[in-house]
């Protein structure tokens, strides 16, 4: 069996017993596995094992048996994703090619199941701060992976991700690089170490570059529009501007001229059969839905051909939706589409309130970061996701899952605070002798704690 094989065994033996001990290690496992597939990155009898069904039932398991809360607090996030796992089910009913659809659902639900998992057992800072660093090192080891060759190769290289996972397609590869780039920023911002500071600042260069490297056209209006975002939200935006015009003004020099017609072809889609085939089953998804307004054509319509060509009769052949709009739209239906909208809503209005909540406090400063870099995640994939068939793409709940556990997360402290201020004013002899409430959370910046720049109360 070959060594890469065998570590990677070692490292789940080592992980289960952690797993009881604490179930929320299962929690980013998972997210380890489903992100890197490091099972598809070795050769040997590792390759084939089904690590992530593994781990999501152990997790699941050790849950249970576990002194952990058996509850699942209900933000808005988490009731619009319980909603959409019903009617995704329901609709399944209705398929037009029902052997597909429930292949489809199966997945689909798993993904679901994690992401409310991973809201149930992701329930505190610390928690929160580990997911992120989970998801940055599984997706930043891809990025160094595919942006050093594109580097070296000055463009040549074609990035795609490991083979048979989710990510293998170069799209589905892309739009994971542009959704983790403003996770990985936040990391910088909360981290105070400068060696960790520069390791992350040369990830987001090096995953820039492997977005270049992937050649998808949704990917590229990803990077620019999180790009802006990043600029827009950035603490130190002259610098970041700075930075930005410097990056792009190598890539203008670096990418190849094949590159640059590839993307050239996004203003000239009529000329491209690519772009032409997307716009076609675009006409195909909304012309399902208007005949099929509620339940949509379930999972995959299109593996339907003779219903593709006669809602589409002048196409040259059934193609995938390319559109994570238009996908839910045929898929679902109206119904379907007014849920995922509403879904990505609800995360956006969640990492706003953190955004707004932690402007607001000092000691919840990281949650503002969260809450920017949150949204930005989420314009990056609603502006890449417009091109790509990925509506139901693993990353994207767990980012909703993110905004989900730090929804919960800030409106607990706020309701401590507010519970110890309330409990200090009805107590004159605790506001005489000048008792201040404990700090709400420790900073993960390796500075003095706010109560320590605070002298003792006298008696």
């Amino acid at each position: 069996m070959p060594i890469s094989s065998l570590l990677l065994l070692a490292s789940l033996f080592v992980i289960v017993p952690l797993v009881f001990i604490s179930p929320v290690v299962g929690v980013y496992a998972y997210h380890w596995i489903s992100l890197l597939n490091p099972h598809r990155l070795v050769y040997g009898v590792a390759y084939s094992l089904p690590f992530a069904m593994f781990l999501s039932g152990l997790t699941l398991l050790a849950w249970l048996v576990s002194k952990e809360p058996k509850k699942l607090t209900i933000t808005a996030p988490t009731a619009i994703l319980l909603a959409l796992a019903f009617w995704v089910t329901f609709t399944s009913f209705f398929a037009q090619v029902p052997d597909v659809a429930w292949v489809y659902w199966e997945r689909t639900l798993k993904t679901f199941f994690m992401a409310l998992i991973t809201i149930a057992l992701v329930t505190s800072r610390e928690r929160i701060h580990a997911l992120v660093w989970v998801l940055v090192l599984s997706v930043g080891v891809l990025g160094i992976r595919s942006g050093i060759p594109t580097i070296l190769t000055a463009g040549g290289h074609h990035a795609y991700g490991p083979p048979e996972s989710f990510i293998n397609d170069n799209n589905a590869l892309a739009l994971v690089f542009v959704m983790t780039l403003p996770l990985m920023r936040y990391l910088h911002l909360q981290s105070e170490e400068k060696w960790i500071r520069i390791g992350i600042l040369a990830t987001m260069v090096m995953t820039s570059f492997a977005i270049i490297g992937t050649t998808s056209r949704g990917g590229f209006l990803g990077l620019v529009a999180i790009a802006i975002a990043l600029v827009w939200k950035s603490r130190q935006r002259a610098a970041f501007i700075a930075l930005a015009l410097a990056l792009g003004s190598v890539l203008i020099f670096f990418v190849p001229q094949q590159w640059v017609e590839r993307m050239e072809t996004i203003k000239e889609y009529d000329q491209d059969a690519s772009a032409m085939g997307r716009i076609d089953a675009w006409i195909f998804a909304s012309r399902l839905a208007i005949e099929r307004p509620i339940t949509g054509g379930g999972f995959r319509p299109y593996y339907d051909s003779d219903l593709f060509m006669r809602l589409v009769p002048d196409a040259a052949m059934p193609r995938a939706i390319h559109s994570i709009y238009f996908e839910v739209l045929g898929d679902h239906g109206f119904v379907g589409l007014g849920l995922f909208l509403g879904l990505l809503w609800a995360a956006w209005r969640s990492f706003a309130r953190a955004k707004k909540l932690g402007e607001m406090r000092p000691d919840m400063k990281w949650a503002a970061d969260l809450g920017q870099m949150g949204q930005a995640s989420l314009i990056g994939y609603m502006v890449s996701g417009a091109f790509l068939s990925l509506a139901y793409f693993d990353h994207i709940y767990t980012v909703i899952a993110l905004a989900a556990a730090l929804s919960m997360v800030t409106q607990k402290l706020a309701k401590t605070d507010a519970a110890s201020a309330s409990s200090l004013s009805q107590n004159p002899a605790l506001k005489a002798q000048g008792t201040r409430r404990p700090a709400i959370s420790r900073p993960f910046r390796s500075r003095p704690p706010l109560s320590s720049q605070i002298k003792a109360p006298t008696k």
